[in-house]
């Protein structure tokens, strides 16, 4: 699995001061570059024949990061996939 960002699909849903206590909420759009190797048959249904085993994937997604300070830490809040899938050509890996 593969994240690809760019900088300029940064969203900084909140402006804090450097040294405030309280957390900075933070978007980041990419692509998401996938393959199930070892995926059940019963989770793949789950995409109504979208996706197979041992190909290569592309969707976009929009991870929600929170941000806490000082101490420098983040937590993943939430994921978000557009839920449409494009295969990446074989040669890829």
């Amino acid at each position: 699995m593969k994240f690809i960002a760019d900088p300029s699909g940064v969203d900084v849903l909140e402006e804090v001061e450097v040294f405030a206590l309280g957390p900075t909420e933070v978007i980041v759009v990419g692509r998401l570059e996938f393959i199930y190797h070892e995926a059940s048959d019963e989770y793949l249904e789950k995409f109504e024949g979208k996706l197979k085993k041992g190909v290569w994937y592309s969707t976009n997604i929009a991870v929600i990061f929170t941000l806490y300070r000082p101490a420098g830490s983040m937590e993943v809040d939430k994921i978000i996939l557009d839920n449409t899938f494009e295969e990446i050509p074989s040669n890829k890996e």
